[in-house]
């Protein structure tokens, strides 16, 4: 008669079983409920009034007016063992496969372990170079963690051509404020580690800092014509991932001293319960004819600003943000609205007037006279021996004033919708 194994021999044999001989063979629904960040997400589902960032929130703008984009086409990615483990012990494998982990029979073992992903990803060496890109991107960074509400915002234009003239674009204008398997840090975040080990991110990228990165659904298009809707867009202004030949590199290689933006339009939705595969209609057609189906698009020839605001704590966890004091009780009233317009366009005051502009829609404005912080700085002006100035974020619901004490003629813009032309004029009259 044998005897049967200690029982601590079990539990170690099953809690084996369970961490690598079964991985990759467990459905995906299985593999997504094993996502790590799974019990944090749960605990932020219901947060309507975050906390901010500590600090006061940041805002980036990052630009290309011209030039050149990298477009990754699918192909196999070579694995970073310090990333993604051995065959004895697997690591990354937790979560929807490719969008969030990689489980290990979906890797080709070599002789030194896992070395390559056997399906074909955005997250390869292959790739083309286009000609006349265009990025605008504009990201505010207020609420620190995840939260079914969120101040975060961004605004996203990104646009290149092809070898025939057709011209492509991703736009973006709205965050995900919670994540799905791993954080979203209310759907902007900015001076954090991504990817590879940090488990914040698909493993299959590099681990690199990330000065900002957000996570939001737009729009994609081809030949100024929306080809496809509720596209899960990520965008971040990273470390330089790419080496020779613009190939992807392991962590070891990641070059600190260069910066990249990389958009991606990625072939997932976002379920209840974690990722779903489908592909995105880019309108962009392969050499074997086939449509490419996500984007993932490099931008080198950057540009870059970054600000810190003022905060200005107000009762209870949220916290709202101005440049200025609050307004005074008589003041000219103009409102913000959700069609991207200061209503009424232009006023006339006279000297020592105040103006309050209330954010009656659901995004996030600013009121910023100051040329600097403009795109076309013809959309922002001061009278000679006046000072410039910003509101910084105006949440909905919040306002913002502003006494304007020399005559003479204003303009002023909203940060996130300049390039839709939300631009407004103050006459001020000497009394």
């Amino acid at each position: 008669m044998k005897k049967s194994p200690p029982i601590m021999l079990l539990v170690i044999l099953q809690m084996l079983l369970g961490l690598f001989g079964c991985a990759g063979t467990r459905s995906v629904a299985q593999l997504s409920k094993r996502a790590p960040g799974r019990g944090y997400l749960t605990a932020h589902r219901t947060l309507n009034a975050p906390f901010a960032l500590a600090g006061g929130p940041i805002r980036m703008t990052v630009i290309q007016r011209k030039g050149k984009v990298y477009v990754a086409l699918p192909d196999h990615r070579n694995l970073d063992p310090v990333v993604f483990g051995f065959p004895d012990m697997p690591l990354a494998y937790g979560g929807t496969p490719l969008a969030y982990g990689v489980p290990p029979n979906m890797r080709t073992q070599s002789d030194d372990g896992y070395d390559t992903l056997k399906e074909k990803s955005p997250f390869g060496d292959k790739h083309i170079v286009l000609p006349n890109a265009q990025l605008l991107f504009r990201a505010l960074d207020v609420t620190a963690t995840d939260a079914a509400l969120s101040q975060d915002s961004v605004h996203l234009e990104a646009t290149w051509e092809d070898s025939n003239g057709n011209t492509y674009a991703v736009t973006c204008t709205t965050v995900i404020p919670l994540g799905i398997e791993y954080p979203f840090f209310g759907g902007v975040v900015t001076n954090h580690i991504l990817h590879g080990i940090s488990r914040l991110g698909t493993p299959l990228l590099p681990t690199s800092f990330a000065y900002v990165a957000f996570w939001g659904r737009g729009r994609c298009w081809k030949n100024e014509a929306p080809i496809d809707e509720d596209v899960f867009v990520q965008g971040m202004l990273t470390e330089y991932v790419r080496g020779e030949d613009f190939t992807l590199v392991f962590d070891e290689e990641v070059l600190p001293t260069k910066r990249q933006f990389q958009l991606l339009a990625a072939p997932f939705t976002l379920g209840g319960q974690g990722f779903i595969r489908e592909p995105v209609n880019t309108g962009f057609t392969l050499p074997d004819g086939s449509e490419l189906p996500f984007w993932y698009v490099t931008f080198n020839q950057l540009s870059v600003k970054d600000e810190r605001l003022t905060p200005r704590y107000t009762e209870g966890n949220g916290e709202a943000y101005t440049n200025q004091l609050t307004a005074p009780e008589a003041a000219t009233t103009v409102i913000m609205t959700d069609q991207l317009d200061f209503v009424p366009e232009s006023i006339t005051i006279r000297k020592g007037e105040t103006v309050r502009w209330n954010n009656t829609s659901e995004l996030i404005h600013t009121v910023t006279a100051d040329p600097d912080k403009a795109l076309d700085p013809s959309n922002a002006s001061v009278p000679e021996g006046a000072s410039t100035f910003d509101s910084g974020n105006i949440p909905p619901g919040e306002s913002f004033s502003y006494t304007f004490r020399v005559p003479g003629t204003y303009r002023y813009f909203s940060i996130p919708y300049e390039a839709a032309d939300m631009v407004g004029v103050v006459e001020v009259q000497a009394r």
